[in-house]
Formats: C-alpha cells, sequence, structure tokens
C-alpha cells in the first residue's frame, strides 16, 4: 500500500461516513410529527450509538492500515541506512577521490543520480565533494533525515485525520485539514508534499 492509496481508503470511508450521517438524519426527520417526542429521543439514541460505532469501525481500520504502512516505511529508512555502497559504487567513489578538486559540481550531481538511492554512498560523495570546496545537497528522497522527518510529520498528521474520522459528526463541523484529506476532488498538497511525494516514488 502507498500514502495514495490510504488516502483512497480514507476517503472511501469518510464518504460511508457521509452517507451513515445523511441516512441517520433523513429516519429522524421523517420521525418528527409522526412519533411522541419520547419515542423519537429513544430512537435517536439507538441510531446514534449504531453510528458511532460504524465510526469508531472505520477509523479503527483506517489506523491499522496507517501504522503498517508507516511500520514499512521505517523499516526501508533503517534498511536504506545498513545497506553499503556496491563494489562498483566503491570503486566510483574512489576514482572520484582521486580526482580531488577538478570534479566540478554538476559532475557530483550526475555521479549522485547513478549512486541513488544508495543512502551510504550518497552520504560518501557528499563528504568528498565537501572535502574538496564543493556544495552537493541530497534530493530529499534520498536524505534520510529529511525523510525521517516526513515521516514522524505524516504520522501525527494520519493520527489527527483518524481521530477527525472517529467522532465525525457533520462534514460542515469537520476540521479543515480533515476535509482537505477525505474530500474528494481535493488536492491535498499538505499531504502529498510530505508523504506521497517522498515516500510513493
Amino acid at each position: 500500500m502507498t500514502f495514495a492509496d490510504l488516502r483512497a481508503y480514507g476517503q472511501a470511508l469518510y464518504k460511508d461516513s457521509l452517507a451513515d450521517r445523511e441516512a441517520f438524519d433523513k429516519v429522524i426527520a421523517e420521525m418528527k410529527g409522526v412519533y411522541e417526542p419520547a419515542y423519537i429521543l429513544k430512537k435517536q439514541a439507538e441510531l446514534e450509538k449504531t453510528r458511532l460505532e460504524a465510526l469508531r469501525e472505520r477509523a479503527d481500520s483506517l489506523k491499522a492500515k496507517a501504522d503498517e504502512l508507516i511500520a514499512e516505511k521505517r523499516a526501508g529508512l533503517e534498511k536504506m541506512l545498513s545497506t553499503p555502497p556496491t563494489n562498483e559504487q566503491t570503486n566510483l567513489l574512489n576514482a572520484i577521490s582521486l580526482r580531488g578538486a577538478e570534479v566540478e559540481e554538476a559532475e557530483y550531481r550526475s555521479i549522485a543520480d547513478q549512486l541513488a538511492p544508495n543512502y551510504q554512498a550518497l552520504k560518501a560523495l557528499q563528504a568528498i565533494a565537501q572535502k574538496n570546496g564543493k556544495r552537493l545537497p541530497l534530493p530529499a528522497r534520498y536524505d534520510y533525515q529529511v525523510l525521517t522527518e516526513n515521516l514522524d510529520w505524516t504520522e501525527k498528521y494520519l493520527a489527527d485525520r483518524i481521530r477527525g474520522l472517529r467522532y465525525f459528526t457533520t462534514s460542515r463541523k469537520a476540521d479543515f485539514y480533515d476535509r482537505l484529506f477525505f474530500g474528494e476532488g481535493w488536492n491535498d498538497n499538505v499531504y502529498s508534499g510530505h508523504a506521497i511525494e517522498l515516500f510513493d516514488l
């Protein structure tokens, strides 16, 4: 599962929650003027209990999928740290190191593309560049620190969205970011920039 898949799954759950709320409101509206207020209140409490149970189940389901995806991405980050450069990459790094200051920044960037996604090889190349007075910023999708910070942010963002789903009342009362994340046809640039664009490639 990708972060885009997770959002689509959350949107489907949210859509079901909207449908439940509309059905709930319709039943209560149809009962008014037909039944005694005491019976309507009793029925409303029963329907609300059922609706809240469904919300909890949906939120728990989304949380389980989110937790699994976050754990998978964390494991990938740890593997990224522990994967040494291949022999071919080590030979290339040694050759670049021997050339010293004559290597230009554009050449470093080109070599970085060839070494990606091996984090240790990229960091070694970055160290060689710095040693020779050149600048080589790592692309965010290959930078362990940036990826870790974005994964932490995504985990908190998803926890907030799951909480919003768990306590959903009406779409008008939904948090702005809940509407952004769950809304169909909306582009959640905040979530995309921290999760989809970095981890789903």
